[in-house]
């Protein structure tokens, strides 16, 4: 098992904090294809279909 470390460099997001704790509310979204780990090669894999399938799905969003 290895550590690799990346990030996206194209993300977005909300925080609401409520009066109460579960009326509070986060929203994330992320491009998709922003993903960098500092390697190309690896990065390209990762937008493939094999995890992201960026061409499918341009966005992550915890957005419901």
């Amino acid at each position: 098992m290895a550590d690799i470390h990346g990030r996206f460099n194209c993300f977005s997001g909300n925080l609401w904090i409520g009066e109460r704790m579960r009326d509070s509310q986060v929203d994330v979204f992320i491009e998709a294809d922003s993903i960098d780990t500092g390697v190309r090669t690896r990065d390209s894999h990762l937008r493939s279909r094999d995890f992201l399938d960026v061409d499918a799905h341009s966005t992550v969003s915890s957005a419901r």
